[in-house]
C-alpha cells in the first residue's frame, strides 16, 4: 500500500510541474522579455526628446539672431527718422514744400533697400555648393579582327608529254654469228643446218631486246592555296562613358 500511495504521490507533482509550475515559468519569462522591450521603447522616447529639445533651442537661437537683426534694422530706421527729425529747420526754410517731401522720401527708400538687401543674403544660400557637371571619360577596348580570305586551285606544274623508252624482247640471237631471229624454234632450225654443214659453232644463243620508245602523259599539278582578302587588325572600340564621381552611361 506504500508503495501505490509513493507512486500516486509521484504521479500528482509530475502532473503539477507540467500544468501549473513550468506555465507560471513561461508566463513570467515573458513578463520580464515585456518588461525589458518597454525600457528600451522609453529610453528611446527619452533620446528622441533630447534631440527635439536640442532643435528647439537651436531653431530658437535662429529666431532670437533673426529677431536681433530685424530689431537692428528698425533702429537704422529710427535714427534715420530721427536724424531727418533734428534737420526740420532746413525742411522749414525750403522756400518748395513739394522739394522738402521728396528729400523725406528718399531718405526713407535708401534705409528699406539697406534692410531688404540684407535681408536676402542669408549665409545658407552663399554657402550652397555649386552643382556637379559630369566630365565624362570614354570607356574603350580593343576587338581584333581576323585576316580573311577564301582558297583557290593554283597550279604548281604544267602538264607535259614525256617519251620514254621500253626493253621489248624481239627474239633471239647466236652468240656465234649474231644473227636475230623471230623465235627459238626458228633458231634451232638453223642450228639443225650449220650442223648437217659440219658447222657447230652455232650451239648457243641469247634472248634479243631492243629499246621502243612510247610517249606518256603527265596531267598538270594543282593545289589548294590560300588567298587573303584583307590583312588581321585591331579596332578600339567605345563601349560607355564613366565620370570621376563614379557615374557611367
Amino acid at each position: 500500500m506504500d508503495n501505490k500511495k509513493a507512486k500516486r504521490i509521484a504521479i500528482i507533482i509530475v502532473v503539477l510541474l507540467l500544468f501549473v509550475i513550468i506555465p507560471f515559468f513561461g508566463q513570467y519569462h515573458l513578463y520580464l522579455t515585456r518588461k525589458h522591450l518597454q525600457e528600451q521603447k522609453t529610453e528611446s522616447m527619452k533620446e528622441n526628446e533630447d534631440d527635439g529639445g536640442i532643435t528647439e533651442q537651436i531653431s530658437d537661437g535662429k529666431t532670437a539672431s533673426i529677431r536681433s537683426e530685424i530689431s537692428d534694422k528698425s533702429g537704422k530706421k529710427s535714427n534715420a527718422s530721427e536724424s531727418f527729425n533734428q534737420s526740420g529747420d532746413s525742411v522749414e526754410t525750403a522756400s518748395n514744400p513739394t522739394d522738402a517731401l521728396a528729400s523725406v522720401q528718399a531718405s526713407s527708400n535708401d534705409v528699406n533697400g539697406s534692410s531688404n538687401s540684407s535681408a536676402n543674403a542669408s549665409p545658407s544660400e552663399a554657402n550652397l555648393p555649386a552643382s556637379h557637371v559630369h566630365s565624362w571619360i570614354p570607356i574603350t577596348e580593343v576587338v581584333h579582327h581576323d585576316a580573311t580570305g577564301h582558297y583557290e586551285n593554283k597550279e604548281v606544274s604544267a602538264a607535259y608529254d614525256e617519251t620514254v623508252y621500253d626493253w621489248v624482247e624481239k627474239g633471239v640471237r647466236c652468240r656465234d654469228c649474231g644473227r636475230i631471229f623471230a623465235s627459238d624454234e626458228e633458231w634451232m632450225n638453223f642450228v639443225k643446218e650449220q650442223t648437217l654443214q659440219g658447222d657447230y659453232a652455232h650451239g648457243s644463243y641469247e634472248v634479243y631486246y631492243e629499246q621502243v620508245p612510247r610517249v606518256v602523259h603527265h596531267d598538270a599539278v594543282t593545289s589548294q592555296v590560300w588567298v587573303q582578302d584583307s590583312a588581321a587588325y585591331d579596332e578600339t572600340i567605345t563601349t560607355g562613358y564613366k565620370c570621376e564621381c563614379g557615374a557611367k552611361k
